[in-house]
């Protein structure tokens, strides 16, 4: 279960149980239904579930990265405040999960072909777990710099550390500049690596608790509800959700 299909010559990437049973005959020469291999399989904990996508290429210097961060963190002011950014797009049509149906029917949704989105900005305080939300038409670089002068007005007289990814308008020599003049400072996290940006577990949680199978009249209400949710956490919930109190968290060492 845990080597990819491909690797043994399959023409798809996820085990089913039929193509299970042909890997165990083929392998151990004996035959067994798959009706019985699929009850089996409940008993000894595997679960039928949907996989998600993960970047097959991580930044091979992700470890020495990292450890480049923390020493930058070190030697920050005392009173620059640490923040986690990152963005999510909301869609009018929604994120599908798993659904029951009838049986021998596939369920539907029926699409227009026509998806309006709104872009949400969004920090956590990796302190306090305070959040400040913003939404935008589009994800480009007007909006990163609307939620710039946003942070600095929010943050006003304090210098701000702010952890993000290397996107095209994050890294944009009119967004620098900005960044430098509002006492902004931009800190890299290593490339293709999620795990490491705490705003990132926080939208996976609005994905799973809002977005999924759920319906909006419009965007704008999609995308209202989802700042909402996030709104409405405690700071503790937050932080919790955004894996900032787990023991096994990379920046612990920060922590007040």
């Amino acid at each position: 279960m845990k080597r990819n299909p491909l690797q043994l010559g399959y023409h798809t990437t996820v085990w089913i149980v039929a193509l299970l049973a042909q890997q165990l005959r083929l392998r151990y020469g004996f035959s067994i239904a798959p009706r019985t291999l699929r009850r089996r399989m409940k008993h000894i904990g595997l679960r039928y579930k949907r996989p998600r996508y993960v970047y097959q290429e991580k930044d091979p210097h992700r470890a020495q990265k990292k450890g480049a961060i923390v020493r930058k963190l070190s030697r920050r002011p005392f009173r620059a405040v640490l923040l986690f950014e990152d963005e999510i797009i909301l869609r009018l049509s929604p994120v599908l999960r798993r659904a029951w149906s009838l049986s021998g029917e596939q369920a539907t949704f029926a699409i227009t072909g026509r998806n309006a989105q709104r872009v949400l900005f969004g920090t956590i305080n990796m302190n306090t777990g305070h959040r400040i939300l913003m939404q935008w038409r589009n994800m480009r670089q007007d909006g990163f710099v609307a939620f710039l002068h946003l942070l600095h007005h929010s943050y006003k007289g304090r210098p701000i550390w702010l952890l993000l990814d290397k996107a095209s308008f994050h890294t944009a020599p009119g967004t620098l500049q900005l960044a430098e003049a509002l006492d902004i400072k931009l800190i890299w996290l290593p490339k293709q690596c999620p795990e490491l940006n705490a705003m990132d577990h926080l939208w996976r949680e609005v994905k799973g608790d809002i977005s999924a199978n759920h319906q909006f009249s419009s965007v704008k209400h999609h995308a209202d509800f989802a700042q909402d949710y996030l709104r409405k956490l405690t700071n503790r919930q937050a932080l919790k959700r955004a894996g900032i109190l787990s023991k096994n968290f990379w920046l612990k060492s920060f922590l007040k």
